[in-house]
């Protein structure tokens, strides 16, 4: 499973070792990046290289976190707790390795070559502000043989917002259960539909 930046790695892999894979989930994956999420991006790293902790810590929660006050996130408090506490304790290896990961993110984020044909899933939360529903169903449009789907009350951060719901996804997906039926899955939508009909749950 390739989560975020994390998604763009696990393509290749599949990519390099296709008899060592057999199913792709990606969670908030988008293989084209915005220019502006871009320069947002470029920002934390500018101000991590500055020392400036408490304004990096600030504009990387906004980056992963939705922003908008009227949208209903589950646990997205408790989680902006732990990742501030996080980047605000950073050691130097823990520097070193986000500085190194965000700008070859930044300076060539898509695999080259065509997308593994496998069982590919591309999910990610319903209010995602960072690799939106639209961009992560472009990235399952892109795939030979995958379905998109997000999750209700959940962001970029998904996983750790809605762990239980996402275990589940995770084992339904790997175990090739239905996709279709979740009672956390939000409704289908223009761009909430499987990507190739052959590959519909």
């Amino acid at each position: 499973m390739g989560g975020s930046y994390g998604g763009a790695v696990a393509c290749r892999l599949a990519q390099r070792h296709p008899g060592d894979v057999r199913r792709l989930p990606l969670c908030g994956t988008a293989l084209d990046v915005p220019d502006a999420t871009r320069a947002r991006a470029a920002h934390t790293v500018t101000l991590l290289r500055r020392g400036a902790i408490d304004d990096f810590a600030r504009a990387t929660l906004a980056l992963f976190l939705c922003q908008d006050p009227d949208r209903e996130i589950r646990r997205q408090a408790a989680v902006a707790r732990l990742l501030e506490r996080q980047l605000r304790a950073l050691s130097p290896e823990e520097i070193r390795k986000y500085l190194a990961n965000t700008e070859r993110v930044l300076a060539a984020p898509l695999p080259a070559g065509p997308p593994p044909a496998i069982p590919t899933l591309v999910v990610t939360g319903e209010h995602d502000s960072l690799t939106t529903a639209s961009m992560c169903r472009a990235t399952a449009a892109r795939c030979p043989d995958a379905r998109f789907l997000t999750v209700r009350q959940a962001d970029h951060l998904m996983p750790l917002e809605r762990a239980d719901e996402f275990v589940d996804l995770m084992l339904r997906f790997f175990g090739d259960r239905p996709l279709h039926d979740l009672p956390y899955r939000s409704p289908p939508a223009s761009h909430d539909q499987p990507a190739r009909t052959a590959a519909a749950a």
